[in-house]
C-alpha cells in the first residue's frame, strides 16, 4: 500500500489556474455587464467628452412637370459651422472670426452676414432680414429701437458701430473694416444663441476650403452637409417659388393668432431653408422631408475622427405638377414678346400675365407673369428685382394682380347663353363697332377703338376667338337678369358677390339686387367695398394733385403714371 504524499508544486498550480479562472469569470461578467447590457449607455458616455451632436437636414424632395420632367432638384453642398463655446475670451473669438473670414476671403467664398448695417465707413443702415430677430438682438442688448417701415435703431449708424465695439469688446487695433467683419459674426452668433441654434458660417463651400479648416488651426470651425436646390430650367419662376431661411418670426409664430412656428413642427430646425413662395411654400412640409441626427468625434486638437449617425434622415416627397414646361416656356415668350413690343410703341412700362388650362380638366398647364426672374440666379439679382418698383418683377400678377375681370368673363357669358337656349353655335350677330340699344351708354368694340373697324357677322366660337365686345354685349342683354338668375339657381349657388367702388354705386346696384331676389327668392346679394387704393376717385382731382408736384401713385395703374407724367410736362 503506498502512503499519499504532499506535492506543493501540483497544489500551486490547481490554485494558479483556479485563479485564472475565477479571473476569466470576472472578466466576462463585467464585459457582459458593460457591453451587452449597458452597451449603447457607456459608449456615449465615452463619446461625450470628445463628441457633438449635430441635427443633419433632409434632401428635399424634387419638383416635376406633368410629363415627368424634373425642373427642380438638388445636389450635396459642404456647410461651415462656427461656435463660439469653445472660447474662453472675446479677444481669442474676435482673432479666431478674423481669421476664418481671411480665409474665406482668400477661397473667394461669402459668408453669412444679415447684421442690417452697411460693410464699409460711414455706415448706413440696410433692411434687416429678419426684422424680428434683430429687433430681439436690440431689445436683448437693451439698444433702443423704433419698429416703423422697418426695424432700425435709434442711434445714428455710426454711434451704433461704436456700440457693438463696445458690446463685443473688438479692440481699437482693429480697422473699421476688420470690426464690421466681426460685428457681423458677433450678431449671427448672439441671434442663433437665442434660439439654440447652430450658426452655418458659410453655405456651399469647396472641398478645398473644408480640407484648410480641418487641419485643427481654425478652432470653432465644424463641417456639415447639406443641399443646395438645382434648377433645370429658367422658367416658372413665379410658379415654382424660392427657398429662404428660417427668420424669427417664423420660428416662433404667432400663437395668440392661431399660427404655428417651425419650431412646434416635426423635422426642422432654425438653419432648415424653408418654401417662401410659390409650389416650394405651398407644399412645404410634403417637400422638407425629416432631419436625422449625427455625432461627430474629435481628438484633442479639433480634428474629425469619426461621425456616427443614430437617426438617418428621410427625403422629402416628389410633388408632381399639372404644369407643362415646354407650353410654359412658349407662354412666357409669347407673353414677353407682346408685352415689349406694346412698351416699345408708345414707351410706357407694362407688366401682364397669362394662364394656360386644359379644357375639360381645368388643369393649369402654363402660368406666366412678366416680368419675371431667374431663380438660378435670384441670390445675384435680389438687389436689381427688389428696386424695380416700376415692373415689380417679384409680383406673381397671375394669382396677385387685381384685374378687371374684363374678356376673360365672355365664355361665362356665352355658356349661360347656350345653356339657356339664348343663342345656338350657330346663331350669328353683326359687329357694328358701336353698341347703341341703350341710348347711354354705348360702349365700342376693342377692334372700333383700335382700327376702326369690325368684326362683322360672327358667331358665339368667332367671337370667343376675335373677342368681339359687341357680340357680347347683345348676347348679356338677351340673356337679361332672369335668365343669370335662373342659371345659378341650376348651378347650386346661394349667392351674387358684387364689388362697390363708391357708395353713389349702391343705388344702381340695389335695384338689381330686389330684381334678382324677386326672380330667385332663395339666391342672396353680397355688396362688398372695395379697398381704398382702387376706389373711385375724380380725374380731374387726381390732375390737379400732380400738377401741384404731389404723388398719384396710390390713385391710377403703374401703367398710367408715365402717361400723366408726360402730359403735364406738355401742359396739356
Amino acid at each position: 500500500m503506498k502512503k499519499n504524499t504532499f506535492d506543493p508544486v501540483r497544489v500551486r498550480i490547481w490554485a494558479l489556474t483556479g485563479l485564472m479562472g475565477l479571473c476569466l469569470l470576472a472578466f466576462a461578467g463585467v464585459m457582459y455587464y458593460t457591453q451587452i447590457l449597458h452597451g449603447e449607455e457607456n459608449r456615449a458616455k465615452s463619446l461625450a467628452s470628445n463628441a457633438a451632436s449635430e441635427t443633419v437636414e433632409a434632401s428635399r424632395g424634387i419638383i416635376t412637370d406633368r410629363n415627368g420632367k424634373v425642373l427642380v432638384s438638388n445636389r450635396l453642398t459642404y456647410t461651415l459651422i462656427f461656435s463660439a463655446k469653445d472660447f474662453e475670451n472675446d479677444q481669442d473669438l474676435n482673432a479666431a472670426i478674423l481669421r476664418l473670414t481671411d480665409l474665406c476671403t482668400e477661397n473667394d467664398t461669402v459668408w453669412n452676414d444679415t447684421l442690417p448695417l452697411s460693410k464699409t465707413a460711414p455706415y448706413s443702415y440696410t433692411d434687416a432680414q429678419d426684422s424680428e430677430g434683430f429687433a430681439l438682438f436690440l431689445k436683448n442688448k437693451s439698444i433702443p429701437y423704433s419698429k416703423l417701415s422697418q426695424v432700425t435703431p435709434t442711434l445714428q449708424p455710426d454711434r451704433f458701430m461704436a456700440k457693438l465695439r463696445e458690446l463685443f469688446k473688438i479692440d481699437s487695433s482693429y480697422t473699421d473694416d476688420q470690426a464690421r467683419t466681426i460685428a457681423g459674426v458677433r450678431y449671427e452668433l448672439a441671434v442663433k444663441s437665442l434660439t439654440d441654434a447652430q450658426y452655418v458660417f458659410a453655405d456651399d463651400v469647396s472641398v478645398e476650403l473644408i480640407s484648410q479648416t480641418a487641419d485643427g488651426q481654425y478652432q470653432g470651425v465644424s463641417t456639415g452637409t447639406s443641399s443646395a436646390r438645382v434648377y433645370n430650367t429658367e422658367y416658372a419662376a413665379h410658379v415654382l417659388g424660392r427657398l429662404s431661411p428660417i427668420y424669427y418670426e417664423d420660428w416662433v409664430g404667432d400663437p395668440e393668432n392661431g399660427v404655428t412656428g417651425y419650431r412646434d413642427m416635426e423635422g426642422y430646425s432654425m438653419n432648415s431653408l424653408v418654401g417662401r413662395e410659390g409650389v416650394e411654400k405651398a407644399f412645404e412640409s410634403y417637400l422638407h422631408g425629416t432631419k436625422g441626427t449625427r455625432i461627430i468625434t474629435t481628438n484633442e486638437e479639433g480634428k474629425i475622427t469619426g461621425e456616427l449617425y443614430t437617426k438617418e434622415p428621410q427625403p422629402g416627397g416628389t410633388v408632381a405638377l399639372t404644369l407643362d414646361i415646354d407650353v410654359q416656356e412658349d407662354t412666357e415668350k409669347s407673353l414677353a414678346q407682346t408685352i415689349e413690343a406694346m412698351t416699345a410703341k408708345d414707351g410706357i412700362v407694362r407688366g401682364g400675365a397669362a394662364v394656360v388650362v386644359g379644357v375639360g380638366s381645368g388643369e393649369v398647364l402654363a402660368m406666366a407673369s412678366y416680368p419675371t426672374y431667374n431663380l438660378s440666379t435670384f441670390d445675384q439679382d435680389y438687389s436689381k428685382l427688389v428696386s424695380d418698383t416700376v415692373g415689380t418683377p417679384l409680383l406673381n400678377r397671375a394669382i396677385g394682380g387685381a384685374y378687371a375681370p374684363g374678356s376673360t368673363f365672355k365664355p361665362c357669358t356665352a355658356v349661360a347663353a347656350l345653356e339657356s337656349g339664348i343663342i345656338t353655335p350657330s346663331s350669328t350677330i353683326v359687329d357694328r363697332g358701336v353698341y347703341d340699344y341703350y341710348k347711354s351708354p354705348q360702349p365700342r368694340c376693342w377692334i372700333y377703338n383700335e382700327y376702326g373697324g369690325t368684326h362683322g357677322r360672327v358667331n358665339v366660337s368667332q367671337a370667343i376667338t376675335v373677342s368681339c365686345n359687341y357680340f357680347f354685349y347683345e348676347v348679356g342683354r338677351l340673356t337679361g337678369i332672369k335668365t343669370l338668375a335662373d342659371y345659378a339657381k341650376q348651378k347650386n349657388a346661394c349667392a351674387i358677390v358684387k364689388g362697390l367702388r363708391a357708395v353713389s354705386d349702391f343705388e344702381y346696384e340695389f335695384q338689381m339686387a330686389l330684381a334678382n331676389r324677386k326672380l330667385n327668392p332663395e339666391l342672396d346679394t353680397v355688396f362688398l367695398m372695395t379697398s381704398a387704393e382702387y376706389m373711385y376717385l375724380s380725374s380731374s382731382i387726381v390732375k390737379d394733385i400732380a400738377v401741384h408736384g404731389g404723388g398719384v401713385a396710390d390713385f391710377v395703374p403703374e401703367g398710367i403714371m408715365q402717361d400723366i407724367v408726360r402730359r403735364i410736362r406738355k401742359g396739356e
